[in-house]
């Protein structure tokens, strides 16, 4: 089931502003598997972690294993920023 990027992210969001996470990709990771809990084990298909990717920061743009190194410190503002930012992107996007 396809499920909208922007519902995702908003959730991740959620995640992390509650201090249940505080990575943003796990947040995201941690969204889809509940999702996909919720719907009985329903393949999820979202386009968060693509959206998000989006806002990887400069130094890390030519690193090849910046998709499994943090991105920002712990509790950075920069994450929430992202996040915000991406809802946006996907929001616009009809995602």
């Amino acid at each position: 089931m396809k499920v909208k990027s922007s519902l995702v992210l908003t959730q991740a969001l959620a995640l992390i502003q509650s201090g249940e996470q505080a990575f943003a990709c796990a947040a995201i990771q941690d969204v889809e598997t509940q999702m996909r809990w919720d719907a009985n084990g329903e393949n999820i298909v979202s386009k968060a972690q693509k959206v998000f990717n989006g806002f990887k920061p400069e130094r890390l743009a030519k690193n090849p294993n910046a998709s499994i190194m943090e991105w920002w410190p712990k509790g950075a503002p920069e994450r929430v920023t992202a996040l915000q930012e991406a809802i946006q992107v996907a929001r616009k996007a009809n995602d």
